[in-house]
């Protein structure tokens, strides 16, 4: 006598563990909790850039420039013109103006 594969299947789940279904109600509510904490931060993401001003492009750029050249002295003057068609003097007082939008500080009466 050959037994069916419904009646195998119903065997198997008589004798399965009763925590089986614990351990997988354990695992969705960990990947709840996982997923909570994800949402939570990107919440606080979000309101963090609500607070920051947007900046452009072009001062994304100014600023990865000085940064990548701080740590050496300042921007070359031969970079800076390549890279934005300005003397260094004119770069300084754009990344100036760019740190004081940021800070929320605004344009000082000497950059004006």
């Amino acid at each position: 006598m050959t037994a069916s594969t419904h009646e195998v299947l119903q065997a198997e789940m008589a004798n399965r563990p009763a925590d089986m279904e614990s351990d997988v109600s354990r695992d969705i509510e960990g990947d709840i909790k996982v997923y909570r904490r994800w949402r939570d931060r990107r919440r606080v993401v979000e309101r963090r850039r609500q607070h920051h001003p947007k900046v452009s492009r072009e001062a994304e750029e100014i600023l990865d420039f000085a940064r990548r050249w701080a740590p050496f002295g300042g921007v070359p003057e031969d970079e800076t013109f390549e890279r934005f068609g300005m003397s260094t003097h004119r770069f300084k007082e754009r990344l100036q103006h760019i740190v004081n939008t940021i800070e929320g500080i605004g344009p000082r009466s000497a950059d004006l």
